[in-house]
């Protein structure tokens, strides 16, 4: 999954910030379709007693939405914690150097 995002990113051109957004509003568009297919299926029967249609339509479109809310909840909750507003910005006067560089190495302060 990851060297496909990497594939995506490269040939679209766009940035993290643009291309993550789309993904995460495309499930949630997708689980949104699969919702209303189910429900319409369910509706369906509960008014009729039977559906017109092949089952298993509604019933994988069902186990889409589902597997795409969960999908999307997971990554919420994995979402690290916005920063303090008072946080300090980091540049390249501010940056420690690394911890592994030998002193010769080291950015003069």
């Amino acid at each position: 999954a990851f060297r496909a995002w990497e594939w995506v990113l490269v040939r679209t051109g766009a940035s993290t910030s643009v291309l993550f957004p789309a993904v995460v509003a495309g499930f949630a568009a997708a689980a949104c379709a699969a919702t209303a297919s189910a429900a319409g299926a369910a509706r369906e029967y509960l008014e009729t007693g039977s559906y017109g249609g092949n089952v298993a339509i509604p019933v994988a479109s069902g186990l889409v939405s589902i597997s795409l809310l969960v999908l999307l909840a997971v990554g919420a909750s994995l979402a690290p914690p916005p920063p303090p507003a008072d946080a300090i910005r980091m540049t390249a006067d501010n940056i420690p150097p690394p911890k592994n560089v030998r002193a010769a190495e080291k950015r003069p302060t």
